[in-house]
């Protein structure tokens, strides 16, 4: 059974700096898929042409020949879907495939899918679906940490207890909640750590040797990824704790939005006055490669709901620097305390706490300031940071050692050559589950919808009609050889066939009533042995439409 993988090309920011972790997630899995799959053919359901092309480039890239990959056209689901095994998409949107799997005969194909962030109300509308859309045994949904997994449970049980008590029904979700890390090519992080790079990127900034160095990479924005206050002034205890040692702070990344870059310059001003901050762009022409290189401990204490996964500190530990973060969703998954690194502790307010903020952010609709409304009650223990950083600062042998076993977990943990093997066992024993279970069509037996939002028209605008066609109704034929030559010439009488009977089907009906005038509907579609109902009685109302018939009720 095929594995088909559903593609969208993703938009990233508004200007070359922006670089957003869903869309480097999405383009590394794609390489790494093409890269390390076991497939002999890959089979791909493109959700643009610019989509298609993009997945060219990539596979080219990768070095693998097109011919080797198919596109599954999207006009047909039923068609084209009933060989598929399972459809995955490298995000959550997967509810139109969800819906459309009802057309496919049998139990149709698995769903997977992976979920990147889980802050804001698209996303929580898009899990919204899976309690509300035909999902079943078998489909899952991949978390990139076990606090995701976590949150998509407690956001399913906040969404059933309103389902429930609305409807007096009982929600539950049969989708499975796997755990598997994003991946990196670690051997490239590896060269981008060397020390010629080092000694580079330190003269550049003008680092002297007996310097150690702190280093942040990431989006650099309070609202949408961290406070800065934390690291600030955990780096300036450190600074004076260290002493006689010197102590630079290197934050590495772009300022989202821009204007946020002076208020962040003013904040590390006030705060540090022992260690030096370096704020340095990622578009910096003098670091092509990044500032990897150039730190000895790398740190970021992260606050905020909108991260997930983490994949800076993994690309850190891939180039041997040890790891100071906060104890915070798929951080503390990457980093093992006192190995690694160390988990900085994190602390909020208890749950129920904060419905004023959800409330301020349904009427305001306004993501930014949600974030930072909520990550306002986040703190960081900045002691424990400024105690963490000065013991990597004083023992360099330490710093050595879980720079070295951070680099061996990343090689053997989040490598896509680990972690693409995992995604296609993950998809067999879906593809098991599902081809093993007992499952009840979840949709009610001749539904008349695709979707709750697709009604079949004929039966929502039922009430239009004067009255309807009966397979008792008698068929008189009124065309000749040349009315339907002309009504053949206009496109808008020609409009819809494919919903229609093929064109040899609809000549045999019109020479059963040739021969035997008013024989009604079900008489010659016994006649034909047609068994497309719908398509049959659409044909005649089309025949009808068209002059070419008249209709007699008995």
């Amino acid at each position: 059974m095929k594995t088909v993988i559903n593609y969208l090309k993703a938009q990233s920011g508004t200007s070359p700096t922006e670089v957003f972790g869903i869309d480097v997630a999405i383009t590394s899995f794609l390489k790494a898929f093409f890269r390390y799959s076991r497939a002999a053919e890959f089979f791909f359901f493109a959700g643009s042409d610019e989509s298609a092309e993009e997945l060219k480039n990539l596979a080219r890239s990768e070095r693998i020949d097109f011919s080797r990959c198919a596109l599954i056209p999207s006009a047909n689901p039923a068609y084209a879907m009933q060989d598929v095994g399972l459809l995955f998409r490298p995000d959550p949107n997967l509810g139109d495939h969800i819906w459309r799997r009802l057309q496919i005969p049998g139990t149709g194909y698995a769903v997977s899918s992976i979920v990147h962030t889980l802050s804001g109300e698209r996303i929580a509308d898009v899990m919204l679906q899976y309690l509300t859309a035909p999902t079943q045994v078998g489909d899952a949904i991949i978390c990139p940490s076990r606090a995701i997994r976590d949150a998509i449970k407690a956001l399913w049980d906040i969404q059933a207890e309103y389902l429930q008590h609305r409807f007096r029904g009982h929600f539950t979700c049969p989708v499975d909640l796997p755990v598997i890390p994003l991946g990196i090519y670690t051997s490239r992080f590896q060269t981008l750590a060397t020390p010629q790079h080092r000694a580079a990127q330190r003269a550049a900034l003008r680092i002297s040797d007996d310097e150690v160095v702190i280093l942040y990479v990431g989006r650099l924005s309070y609202a949408t990824k961290a406070h800065p206050i934390a690291l600030l002034k955990a780096a300036e205890l450190a600074a004076q704790q260290a002493v006689p040692k010197k102590v630079r702070l290197v934050m590495y990344g772009f300022f989202k939005p821009e204007l946020m870059e002076p208020e962040f310059h003013q904040l590390a001003t006030d705060i540090c006055k022992n260690v030096q901050v370096d704020f340095v762009l990622n578009n910096d022409p003098r670091f092509p490669d990044g500032l990897w290189a150039c730190g000895d401990i790398f740190s970021s204490l992260i606050d905020n709901i909108q991260e997930s996964f983490g994949f800076t500190p993994i690309e850190a530990m891939a180039c041997g620097l040890p790891a100071v973060v906060s104890d915070w969703d798929g951080y503390r998954d990457g980093v093992r305390d006192a190995v690694d690194g160390y988990l900085v502790p994190t602390i909020s307010i208890a749950p129920g706490s904060n419905l004023d903020v959800a409330t301020h952010y349904y009427n305001l609709r306004n993501y930014g300031d949600y974030l930072i409304r909520n990550n306002q009650t986040v703190a960081v223990d900045i002691d424990k940071a400024a105690e963490a950083f000065v013991t990597l600062i004083n023992d360099k042998e330490k710093r050595i050692a879980m720079g070295e076993a951070g680099r061996k977990r990343a090689i053997e943990n989040y490598d896509w050559k680990a972690i693409i093997p995992a995604y296609e066992d993950l998809w067999d024993e879906q593809m098991r589950k599902r081809k093993s279970a007992h499952l009840n069509h979840p949709a009610p037996a001749n539904w008349p919808a695709a979707h709750p939002s697709y009604p079949d028209p004929s039966s929502m605008f039922a009430g239009f009609a004067s009255t309807h066609i009966l397979a008792t109704d008698r068929l008189e034929i009124l065309a000749k050889t040349h009315d339907i030559e002309i009504i053949a010439r206009h496109r808008m009488n020609m409009f819809g066939m494919d919903m229609l009977l093929p064109e040899d089907i609809m000549s045999k009906i019109m020479g059963v009533l040739y021969v035997n005038q008013k024989r009604s509907i079900q008489e010659v579609q016994d006649a034909l042995s047609i068994t497309d109902t719908a398509r049959y009685m659409r044909t005649i109302a089309w025949f009808l439409k068209m002059g070419l018939m008249r209709l007699h009720r008995v």
